[in-house]
C-alpha cells in the first residue's frame, strides 16, 4: 500500500530523515519509536505531504502510484492522515467546521444529521464537553490534552485506510488513553485492510495495540526493525536511544 524507497529527506539541504525504506501493507501496524529528535514527527510529515519536508532522494508511493508531488489534501482523499504531536491552532474555524469540510472533501459525500450526530457521540466518548464542536480549533484557552482527543475524532471521521498517530499519548492521563486505545482497534475491526503507524515511546500503548512491527529511529535512521519483543527489550531496558 504504502512503500518509501531509500528516502532522505529534511528542511532546505540539510537531511533529517536518511535512507528510510518503509513498507506498510493492508491491516498491519506498524510502531516506529526511538529519542526525541531522531525524527518520528518528521517522518510523519513527510509521508502526510508537508511543505516543510523537502526530499532530497528516494521515491514514495501509495497503491504503487508515486505520491511526492501530491499536495497533503490529496494524501488525504487517498486515505492518509496523520495526527500532530503538537496541533496548531486554526483561528475563525470551528471543529465542527473543520470535520465537515475534511469529510466533504475527501468523500464528496454529503454532511447530515446522522453523520453530525456521530461526530458529537465521539466527542462524548473521549471526554470532550457537549458544546466543543462550537469552539475554534486547537485554542489556547483549551487544555494540550483536549488537542490530543480532538485529534483521534478527526482521524476517525475521516476514515482513512492509513492512519499515523504521532505521540498522542502524550498529555494523557491513563483513563483517556484507554478510551483512544479501544476507539482505534473499534476502527481496525471495521476494516482489515485499514492499517496504522504508530508514533510512541508508551509501553502501556503499543502493548495493546499489538503492533505488527516496530522500527526504532536513531539519527534520521532506522537502525533496527523487528517483532513486539523489540520495543518490549528497549523501553524494559530504559534504553538510553530513547532519552
Amino acid at each position: 500500500m504504502l512503500k518509501l524507497q531509500n528516502v532522505s529527506a529534511g528542511v532546505d539541504a540539510d537531511p533529517i530523515l536518511k535512507n528510510i525504506n518503509l513498507e506498510v501493507n493492508p491491516g498491519e501496524i506498524h510502531a516506529v519509536l526511538g529519542p526525541s529528535g531522531s525524527g518520528k514527527s518528521a517522518l510523519a510529515h513527510l509521508i502526510q505531504g508537508s511543505e516543510n519536508i523537502i526530499v532530497l532522494e528516494g521515491t514514495m508511493t501509495y497503491a504503487k502510484k508515486s505520491i511526492l508531488k501530491l499536495a497533503p489534501y490529496k494524501r488525504t482523499r487517498l486515505g492518509i492522515f496523520t495526527t500532530f504531536q503538537s496541533p496548531p491552532e486554526i483561528e475563525g474555524l470551528s471543529n465542527l467546521n473543520l470535520v465537515k469540510a475534511t469529510l466533504e472533501a475527501k468523500t464528496g459525500g454529503v454532511w447530515n444529521g446522522s453523520v453530525e450526530e456521530s461526530y458529537k457521540t465521539l466527542l462524548k466518548t473521549v471526554g470532550l464537553d457537549s458544546h466543543f464542536h462550537e469552539a475554534g480549533v486547537n485554542t489556547v484557552s483549551q487544555p494540550p490534552e483536549d488537542w490530543k482527543k480532538n485529534e483521534i475524532v478527526q482521524l476517525l471521521m475521516s476514515r482513512p485506510t492509513i492512519g499515523i498517530v504521532d505521540q498522542i499519548d502524550e498529555d494523557l492521563d491513563d483513563e483517556t488513553l484507554d478510551y483512544i486505545i479501544l476507539m482505534l482497534k473499534n476502527y481496525l475491526k471495521t476494516n482489515e485492510k485499514v492499517s496504522l503507524i504508530i508514533i510512541s515511546n508508551n509501553m502501556k500503548f503499543l502493548d495493546q495495540m499489538e503492533p505488527h512491527f516496530v522500527h526504532v529511529l536513531v539519527n534520521g535512521k532506522i537502525a533496527e526493525t523487528g517483532d513486539k519483543e523489540l520495543y518490549k527489550r528497549i523501553i524494559s531496558d530504559g534504553n538510553p536511544q530513547l532519552s
